[in-house]
């Protein structure tokens, strides 16, 4: 909560803080039974919990001896479960009503963090590494879409947990707690599309939630809040100031977001050459035994370089893609380049065969050759025109920098492409720029975040990872309900990005398609998806049952733990659809303990004994 995803690296592969809390909490869970011997309460949602973790752990460990320790990791997404049964054991009322109030304690001290942790996150991204030994992640990790789904946890404390009051200065000490809360909540959701539908999923039904658990009134800090930033034009001054945090769609991906206006004359040469940046930029350079000099090729299709038709010269370069999107790429040779200084890279393109795309991308690394970021710098369809057409960008090479290289997608499938003239200069061609760290935080990126969600954005870079997600998500759909692994899905431990055709990091780190409930799809087939939505809207609608049923019989308390708990349970469902979140032990952990509690409360309510 307070740390993200860096609190999850710490400890010493393979054994990291997530395990050693699941095996605290097994032997806690082992003694309980042992000197309480409780008798199990009969719950459907539990059996549908068992059998998922059932299956689940029966396709995971074929799997153990070809691809080990990646296994158990893909397997916190059934095996993080057990945190829910071991919640459900040992939570009574007591238990149940105690973690609530301790987390009221929480929100403040979270709150005053958060614009902190953001700050901190910037300056230490690429920068600083205060990780734990053997961890390549920082220690203050701040991720858009995680931090929006506790915001919506701390937001739904502050209106189901307190008491209604009229009272000056409680009234103005909760405007205090929310005002960080409300403005980084603005930060997340111009940062990517997953904040922003948490965060709108979450408190759209904690508005929903809140007459029902009679703390309407307590939205009233809460607007409060965002009326005091929208007046004291916080909105634009401090979003200057933080910026926004790495929050790509894809691991290693990050969006840029300049001012494309040159300020004076290019350079074409790298420092202290006399020669162009990419090598054979113009593909004039003869094939020698099937290699294109100064560039490789990979993935699916064809890499020709062909006389005759090119835009400048004899040759161009023609990239048949005969899988799906983004199957088929060539990267360019590195070459050098400073930190600090701005990149023009442009290119011409032109349809052969089909509706072709090109997605631009520069890839960076540092002194030791090792990636810094993989940035989209421009998305262009050709629209299956037979001319010739420019795509352009600029971008500044962030710091540590020493290398660059030019990476091409072809973004359509089923298509073939015309390249050629790829021209890369420095200079300083950008007047006025924000750090390529994030997105803007702007009213505008905000719009564009919802453009992209159901239709065509201006935001090149969020039509690039759509594009991307979408194309994989159909694959998964391809092989599994339409495909041969309908009743299997490929297991825990084979890396999905590889597997499936969508790796776009050289350290093959990408793994999973950043949808968790497509994930349990690909690793578990339909029987393992179906058991998966089964189990989650058996929980959704048992817990609201089990709301209904205390507010019936008076109990507000337990009203405002389940109200709370189906309001965190849902951001964290919405943000996972776009992101592996439960697929990691800052999340997982999390999504799991309230499971648990979720299950605690339900057998707590009235007439809910059984669920």
């Amino acid at each position: 909560m307070f740390l993200g995803r860096g609190f999850a690296h710490v400890g010493l592969p393979p054994l990291y803080v997530g395990e050693v809390v699941l095996f605290l909490g097994l032997l806690a869970a082992a003694v309980v039974i042992v000197r309480t011997r409780p008798r199990a309460v009969g719950s459907k949602i539990v059996w549908l919990l068992l059998a998922f973790m059932a299956l689940g752990l029966i396709r995971t460990v074929p799997y153990l001896g070809q691809y080990g320790i990646d296994a158990l990791r893909d397997g916190v997404l059934w095996g993080y479960a057990a945190f829910a049964l071991i919640v459900y054991l040992l939570a009574d009322r007591a238990v149940v009503t105690g973690a609530f109030r301790l987390y009221g304690w929480v929100v403040p001290a979270f709150a005053i963090w958060l614009p902190i942790s953001l700050i901190v996150s910037n300056a230490m991204a690429g920068q600083i590494d205060p990780s734990a030994p053997g961890a390549d992640v920082p220690l203050v990790f701040f991720k858009s879409g995680d931090m929006a789904v506790h915001i919506v946890g701390s937001i739904g404390f502050l209106v189901l947990g307190l008491t209604s009051t009229r009272l000056v200065w409680p009234f103005a000490l909760r405007v205090f707690v929310t005002l960080p809360l409300v403005g980084v909540a603005f930060v997340t959701a111009t940062s990517g599309r997953a904040a922003l539908l948490a965060a709108v999923a979450g408190l759209g039904l904690l508005a929903i939630l809140a007459p029902l658990a009679g703390r309407s009134r307590n939205w009233l800090p809460v607007i409060a809040a965002t009326v005091a930033l929208v007046l004291l034009g916080t909105s634009g001054a401090l979003w200057q100031l933080v910026s926004a945090p790495p929050t790509a769609g894809l691991d290693g991906v990050v969006s840029p977001s300049v001012s494309l206006t040159p300020t004076r004359t290019p350079s074409s040469s790298a420092p202290g050459s006399s020669g162009p940046l990419v090598v054979n930029p113009g593909f004039e350079a003869k094939v020698n035994a099937g290699t294109i000099e100064g560039w490789t090729p990979f993935g699916v299709g064809t890499y020709q370089v062909v006389t005759g038709g090119a835009y400048r010269g004899a040759n161009l370069l023609a990239v048949d893609n005969t899988g799906t999107a983004y199957q088929a790429r060539i990267t360019s040779d590195r070459f050098p380049f400073t930190a600090g200084e701005d990149i023009a890279v442009s290119l011409w393109v032109k349809a052969i065969a089909g509706w072709p795309k090109i997605d631009l991308y520069v890839n960076w690394l540092d002194a030791d050759g090792r990636r810094i970021a993989s940035v989209p710098l421009k998305l262009l369809a050709t629209g299956g025109a037979r001319i010739w057409q420019e795509c352009v960008g600029f971008l500044m090479a962030p710091a540590d920098t020493t290398y660059a290289e030019i990476l091409l997608w072809e973004a359509s499938g089923i298509a073939t492409i015309g390249i050629d003239e790829v021209t890369v200069r420095s200079g300083d061609f950008i007047a006025e720029s924000v750090p390529s760290k994030g997105r803007p935080a702007t009213l505008q990126q905000v719009i564009d975040n919802i453009l992209s969600l159901f239709g065509s954005s201006p935001d090149q870079a969020l039509e690039s990872t759509k594009q991307f997600r979408l194309e994989w998500w159909g694959r998964i759909i391809d092989y599994t309900v339409f495909g041969p692994y309908f009743w299997t899905g490929k297991g825990f431990g084979v890396n999905l990005a590889d597997d499936d055709g969508f790796q776009i990091n050289p350290d093959h780190s990408l793994r999973a398609p950043h949808n968790s409930h497509l994930t349990a799809l690909a690793r578990m087939g339909v029987p393992g998806f179906v058991l998966w939505l089964l189990l989650q809207g058996a929980f959704g609608l048992g817990l609201l049952r089990s709301i209904r049923a205390s507010k019936r019989a008076g109990d507000q308390a337990l009203v405002a733990v389940g109200a709370w708990i189906l309001v965190y349970w849902a951001a964290m469902m919405v943000d996972t659809s776009f992101d592996p979140y439960l697929e990691g032990p800052q999340g997982g952990i999390w999504f799991w303990t309230l499971f648990g509690l979720g299950l605690a409360v339900m057998r707590l309510a009235p007439r809910h004994r059984r669920a």
